[in-house]
């Protein structure tokens, strides 16, 4: 949701699972949620991936915060403190990622017979300084957000429109992303998630590699892609989710994320 090693598009998905949400969003998933802090609420959270494949690895260390600005509207701010790109030939690349800023509005409570309803607006700032890392420009991608709680078991629907910048040398066109995520308890401490994750092909250019002008291009450019992702989490402190989750997708890449979320209750 939430940054993604090279991509700095967040792909959303069809999703399932099984994993305790924590009091507001599961910072776990990719998937956005209609789950925010209650107003002066906040949200802590980092985590390390690995992503493997034929070509190479990647790492990167996302960093997270997000603030209940009123009990209905939140702000979700994503840098990237480190991301690594290395290919087994070619350049590599380290550097800091780019930043992901998101404001969520909830509009319509959950009710009995239905879910909460919420906007999204997500913001790409291009804080990467490598070609390699990030593309150098801003991306702009709008989600229609749902969620509905079903017992112990914590549905999430997402459908994501992305308007894609233009990096120099590169033709590419805006994007469609969906998903459907679901958490749910084991025991009041213990839980399972699992996602899968659909993005229509942004890009007429190469994956990686070099642009028709000879500029390298991000490992975030790239085409189609269906993702899917199991993971278990533990709440070791009342406040404090600890997971651990593995990633596949559809180029043939694995990804093993590792993070934590602190979300302090907060006394109104």
């Amino acid at each position: 949701m939430r940054c993604r090693s090279g991509r700095a598009i967040r792909i959303v998905v069809v999703a399932f699972g099984i994993a305790a949400a924590a009091p507001s969003g599961a910072q776990e998933l990719e998937t956005e949620t209609t789950r925010l802090p209650p107003m002066g609420g906040f949200e802590v959270g980092t985590a390390v991936e690995w992503q493997f494949s034929g070509e190479g690895n990647e790492v990167a260390v996302p960093l997270e915060l997000e603030y209940g600005i009123l009990d209905w509207l939140a702000l979700l701010v994503e840098p990237v403190a480190y991301a690594g790109f290395l290919p087994n030939e070619g350049t590599q690349a380290n550097d800091i990622g780019d930043l992901e800023a998101t404001l969520t509005g909830r509009f319509l409570g959950e009710g009995t017979w239905w879910p909460a309803l919420a906007l999204a607006a997500e913001v790409k700032f291009p804080t990467a300084r490598n070609p390699l890392i990030g593309t150098g420009v801003f991306d702009y991608t709008f989600y229609f957000l749902a969620s509905k709680r079903l017992g112990p078991i914590d549905l999430h629907f997402n459908f994501g429109y992305a308007i894609i910048g233009q990096p120099a040398g590169v033709v590419a066109s805006n994007m469609f992303n969906f998903a459907l995520a679901a958490v749910a308890s084991v025991t009041s401490a213990f839980e399972f998630y699992g996602e899968a994750l659909y993005a229509t092909s942004f890009t007429e250019g190469p994956e990686g590699g070099d642009s028709p002008g000879g500029t390298p291009l991000a490992s975030e450019i790239g085409g189609e892609e269906l993702v899917g992702t199991v993971g278990a989490g533990c709440h070791f402190l009342p406040d404090l989710l600890v997971y651990l989750g593995v990633s596949y997708d559809s180029t043939g890449a694995t990804q093993v994320r590792s993070g934590l979320t602190w979300y302090p209750r907060i006394e109104m």
